[in-house]
């Protein structure tokens, strides 16, 4: 049931903002309980009763205590209290102001008492509290705000995790509720302080507990509508509405006509009891009844919720009880009574827990059973525990009492050793009530063991898939029962989309089941519709994850139990561990098919890499006039830089540089079509522009849009001792003249290679002399990054190169070379690095 839009948000944030306020007082409370310990322990009482006169100034004694301070002090019933410590009395202000003084023993109160007329004063002196008084008052006014912030922080997360749904607003208002029962005793801190009155803590206070008599209703209206509205609630709303909320506005309307008396307490008390059994057997009610496998599984956690959590608060109550009974043993006993009482308040945090799961309806069956088990845990090591303690203590006893001892080092000894056994027997025990409330994991357990060793040497994954299918279907009545693998090695069609945003395999991949038998809101599932199609034509009910080291490796998707029942915990733990065996099998057979795919396109690289080292020159070229040098550093086992030396004639050499777009084999394909049209057109001419006209428009007509290749080819004429060139996009190589310390650039001449059609490129020309030095390079050289992500840049390029200008071509490029994988410090390169050094010399 989803609030209308409108007015849902300002509902919301009304609500939220009220469990923030209850968040807010509850760590005062607990921040004034700690203050005020001292009071606690060391608690005192004067031993009478009393009740407002009819006039509301002055307070009756009804009743005064044998042998009591009070008594003592000739204080006696029916006597008219009219002044305390020198504060007259008044109904309306007698809760803010501090006129008893401290509690605390040996503190004294000065009455002004009015008898037959007279007007007498006596002065009390408290006496300490007995130890189960004063333990009581220690224990409500720590733990009741503890438990305070315990219940308002799980309303608040409800509220968080929702998405505006009524039913998650209303157990967060019961949790609120709850909080604010738990408040009640300790009383709201500092409401008589100025700052109090200034902001009306008390009136505050007036109104919170007021809303205390509302829990119960809210509780009973909750039942009635979720998981699905009461028939009788449908017919008559208005009247259920009726007689929900009119019992809690009787009480607030007794409360506030006759604050002394207790009947609005008994109206509420009579409210709450039956509220709550009514609407557990609602609960018990619907869950029979429902033929929806979300709405039982939402029940089921509920009811086991309500169970436990009802079962620990009143545990805790009883230990209470039983420690007012056992008198003699309070001292001991107050040890362990205490702390369990807190615990069982907080074990009483299931119930809103299970509550806003079911709402949320996600991994239901996994949240129960995690529940369960947890639950029987913690329980068996409680009654251990308190054995343990009750043992070691007799024995201690029994051994001071026997043989004397004074010393207590053998006694501590003696403790310690039995604590030793305390971990191997709980895991006993543990073993033990899996076995007794869970037989039939124990028979699957047994067959697990057999299916494992049936998976050794399996060596096809289809054959592994199939067997762990026929495994579930035979040994735990499931059907049906597909798996399937995720990546390479297994030949297998699968209807799931790994590589979607929206696939289940993205929501099982951290090990995750999903539930599609739970899927209610499609929206916020965001379910590939495609692979929610296969599941429901294929009857599947939950998709697990195979995860081996976690990685995700394969699939298994589960239908129906034969008998019709739903999955329990037990069954969904047997199934994933038969999946971990399947994927650590199948991860094997994976890994084998990936290492004999790897081995086979290693040698295919390895081909490739001696294939592409054979179209770069096996030799340097020799000519007049000039010494050259080329070198290139693939990033990838093959790469898209071209160099090529390229000899005419005795007097003319061809120097080439390019970059092709991309990494990789495909850039290398395509660098070796360039070096083949580069070959083959020199055959038939010697002009640059028209030969890189025609290689532009084969490179445009073999390639798609988004390659291109920038490419520098030059002619170096001996006889004419000039270079000319053509510069199609690549960066600008740099040229030294031996004479100057600046540097040259040879910009581009023309647009990259294999974008468009017909295009023509313009040639220039340099004169060069002895001792000049030409650089021609790629992009990789420079766009070199180190760990601080500096760029190695043209700059450094060029202070290297005029540093040794005067060196011959090889060391030049080598110095280059270690200069920037210094620079680098091992950080990877993501583009290939490509240079030709040519120096003009005498001849």
């Amino acid at each position: 049931m989803e609030i209308k839009e409108y007015p849902k948000k300002i509902i919301y944030n009304g609500i939220r903002f009220i469990g923030l306020f209850l968040l807010f007082f509850s760590f005062m409370a607990l921040i004034h309980s700690f203050f005020c310990l001292r009071v606690y322990i060391k608690s005192g009482s004067i031993g009478i009763n009393h009740e407002w006169g009819e006039n509301g100034t002055a307070l009756i004694i009804t009743s005064v205590t044998k042998e009591s301070p009070a008594s003592k002090a000739g204080l006696k019933v029916r006597d008219t209290i009219v002044q305390i410590n020198g504060n007259k009395l008044n109904r309306h202000n007698y809760d803010r102001l501090k006129i008893w003084g401290e509690p605390i023993a040996g503190s004294k109160i000065i009455f002004k008492i009015k008898r037959k007329n007279k007007v007498i004063d006596f002065v009390v002196e408290r006496r300490l509290n007995p130890l189960f008084d004063r333990m009581i008052t220690l224990l409500f006014s720590l733990i009741m705000p503890l438990l305070m912030l315990s219940y308002v922080l799980a309303g608040l997360w409800g509220l968080i995790k929702s998405s505006f749904s009524f039913e998650t607003i209303l157990i967060s208002i019961v949790c609120f509720s709850f909080g604010l029962l738990m408040y009640t005793p300790v009383g709201l801190p500092f409401a008589s302080s100025p700052i109090g009155k200034y902001f009306y803590l008390y009136e505050i206070k007036e109104f919170l507990s007021n809303l205390i008599a509302f829990a119960p209703a809210f509780w009973l209206y909750l039942f009635l509508i979720f998981p699905q509205k009461n028939k009788f609630y449908q017919k008559h709303k208005l009247f259920t509405l009726f007689l929900i909320f009119s019992l809690p506005i009787l009480v607030i309307i007794t409360h506030i006509l006759y604050p002394s008396s207790n009947i609005s307490t008994l109206i509420l008390l009579f409210t709450a009891v039956v509220y709550i059994l009514l609407g557990i057997w609602i609960l018990a009610r619907a869950s029979k009844r429902s033929s929806s496998v979300l709405q039982k599984r939402q029940l089921r956690l509920i009811l086991f919720g309500l169970k436990f959590g009802g079962l620990s608060i009143v545990s805790g109550w009883m230990s209470l009880f039983i420690f007012a009974l056992l008198t003699k043993w309070q001292i001991f006993l107050s040890w362990i009574v205490f702390p369990y009482f807190l615990l069982s308040h907080i074990g009483g945090l299931i119930i809103p827990f299970t509550f806003l799961n079911s709402f949320f309806h996600k991994k239901l069956l996994e949240t129960e059973n995690a529940l369960k088990r947890k639950v029987r845990y913690i329980i068996a090591t409680i009654i251990l525990f308190l054995s343990y303690i009750c043992v070691s203590y007799i024995i201690g006893k029994l051994i001071i009492e026997n043989f004397h001892l004074q010393d207590p080092s053998l006694i501590i000894i003696f403790v310690l050793l039995i604590a030793t056994t305390f971990y191997p027997l709980n895991n006993r025990i543990q073993i033990w009530l899996e076995r007794k409330f869970y037989p039939e994991k124990t028979k699957y357990r047994e067959a697990l063991k057999d299916f494992v060793r049936e998976l050794t040497g399996a060596i096809e994954g289809v054959y592994l898939l199939e067997k762990l299918s026929n495994w579930i279907e035979r040994v735990m009545r499931i059907r049906p029962v597909t798996a399937f693998a995720i990546g390479r090695g297994v030949d297998q069609k699968i209807p799931f989309h790994p590589d979607l945003k929206n696939s289940v395999t993205k929501r099982i991949k951290d090990g995750s089941n999903f539930f599609w038998d739970e899927i209610i809101d499609e929206n916020e599932y965001q379910i590939n519709q495609e692979e929610k199609r296969w599941a429901q034509k294929n009857g599947v009910s939950i998709t697990i994850p195979m995860i081996s080291y976690g990685k995700l490796v394969g699939v298994l998707n589960v239908g129906q139990k034969s008998n019709k029942e739903d999955f329990s915990g037990a069954d969904l733990e047997i199934i994933k561990e038969a999946s971990v065996h399947t994927a650590i099998a199948l991860q094997n057979i994976i890994l084998q098919a990936e290492s004999l795919e790897k081995k086979r396109l290693d040698k295919e690289l390895q081909v490739a890499r001696d294939i592409q080292a054979q179209l770069f020159p096996q030799e340097i070229p020799r000519i007049k006039g000039l010494q050259v040098y080329g070198k290139m550093r693939p990033c990838f086992e093959v790469g898209g830089d071209y160099f090529d030396m390229i000899l005419i004639d005795e007097n003319k050499m061809v120097l080439a540089v390019g970059d092709v777009s991309g990494k990789g084999a495909g850039a290398a394909l395509l660098m070796a079509n360039l070096q083949a049209g580069l070959r083959s057109a020199l055959r038939f001419s010697r002009s640059l522009p028209d030969i890189l006209f025609e290689i532009n428009n084969i490179v445009n007509q073999n390639t798609n849009s988004a390659q291109f290749i920038t490419f520098f080819v030059g002619i170096w004429d001996y006889l004419s001792q000039t270079f000319q060139y053509v510069n199609a996009g690549h960066n600008p190589p740099l040229l030294l003249k031996s004479d100057e310390q600046e540097v040259n650039l040879l910009s581009p001449t023309g647009m990259v290679l294999g974008v468009l059609p017909d295009v023509e490129f313009s040639s220039e020309q340099v004169k060069l002399f002895p001792g000049d030095v030409l650089a021609i390079y790629t992009d990789g050289i420079e766009e070199t990054f180190n760990p601080q992500q500096e760029e190695f840049g043209v700059e450094r390029i060029t202070q290297i190169l005029v540093r040794d200008k005067h060196l011959d071509p090889e060391k030049i490029t080598d110095n280059l070379f270690r200069k920037v994988e210094e620079f680098s410090e091992g950080t990877p390169t993501h583009d290939d690095s490509t240079i030709i050094i040519a120096k003009v010399v005498k001849e």
